[in-house]
């Protein structure tokens, strides 16, 4: 038994910090919505690294407007 664990108390569920993997209490992750899934971060500095990358993902999937070839519409 750990010196910090008391009989009868209850470990806390760790969590993995999505940018630097530092493992965390799932108390104190800060969540960060994402499309698919919800990302465990440890802190602020994580987040803003997490958010730039998840920018720039986002960035690369974007079509560019101007090679797109516009929709004829049926006539009324």
């Amino acid at each position: 038994m750990s010196k910090h664990t008391l009989p009868g108390d209850i470990a806390p569920t760790m969590l993995d910090c999505e940018v630097c993997l530092q493992e965390i209490p799932s108390s104190v992750a800060d969540h960060a919505e994402a499309d698919d899934y919800v990302a465990n971060l440890c802190g602020l500095s994580c987040y803003q690294q997490w958010r730039q990358r998840s920018e720039k993902q986002n960035a690369c999937k974007t079509p560019r407007t101007d090679s797109l070839v516009p929709t004829p519409q049926p006539h009324q």
